[in-house]
């Protein structure tokens, strides 16, 4: 089985099992739709991919390599993560949180290309001095994506991107992503209920149902909820 990512006998679950074990491979390039009803088990998968918590059973492989062998850096510079945990400083700008992608690094914060790149991408240029406590729910999502996308990382992963962005904004993401998975050969993982909008741009969709994951491409079959 080859893929950048390899999933072996995984097993999904805090103290019980709650997803099937799983076989899986995903390469770069694709840009991979997570979907379930709440409470299937989305985020703990995406907890276990991002080495947050270990699965009950099975290996994650990433680059040939045991998840669980790699330090918090070196996961760092393979993976980066968007959550939805927002954090709301008066002296932390827009512009400084996107910086702290290139923390790991450099050992240090510094803008370069990446910063900027990141920061045209998500469209923020016009907030990038506000500090976090002054922008609204959908500018804290598209900083925090931005601050993932300026680590430079092979891998991102994403629990509920599109939440607190309006309709044009969620299209706008998925295009996004869409864009970068294909052009610069990463893999997006993203969890989603607005898959109407994904559809159209993910490459891979894995969903949840029942304890089981159906894994297929484009185009999507009808879901079973």
């Amino acid at each position: 089985m080859s893929g950048f990512i390899k999933l072996i006998d995984l097993v999904v679950g805090y103290k019980e099992p709650i997803i099937a074990p799983l076989n899986a491979s995903v390469n770069l390039g694709e840009l991979l739709i997570l979907s379930g009803r709440n409470g299937v088990g989305k985020s703990t998968l995406l907890k276990h991919l991002s080495g947050f918590i270990p699965p009950i059973d099975g290996i994650i492989e990433i680059n040939n390599t045991n998840l669980s062998k790699l330090s918090i850096q070196k996961r760092a510079d393979y993976i980066a993560i968007v959550n939805n945990k927002r954090i709301e400083e008066s002296y932390i700008t827009v512009e400084d949180l996107v910086k702290m992608g290139r923390y790991n690094h450099n050992g240090k914060i510094e803008n370069d290309h990446f910063v900027e790149e990141a920061i045209f991408t998500m469209g923020i240029e016009p907030i990038r001095k506000k500090t976090l406590n002054k922008i609204s729910d959908g500018e804290w999502q598209k900083t925090n994506i931005a601050r993932a996308l300026a680590q430079n990382t092979s891998v991102i992963i994403l629990d509920e991107p599109s939440a607190f962005l309006d309709y044009p904004s969620k299209i706008q993401l998925f295009e996004n992503f869409k864009n970068i998975s294909k052009n610069q050969n990463k893999l997006i993982i993203a969890s989603t209920h607005d898959l109407e909008i994904a559809q159209q741009f993910g490459s891979l969709f894995w969903h949840v149902n029942e304890g089981k994951i159906d894994q297929f491409r484009s185009p999507m079959p009808e879901l079973k909820w």
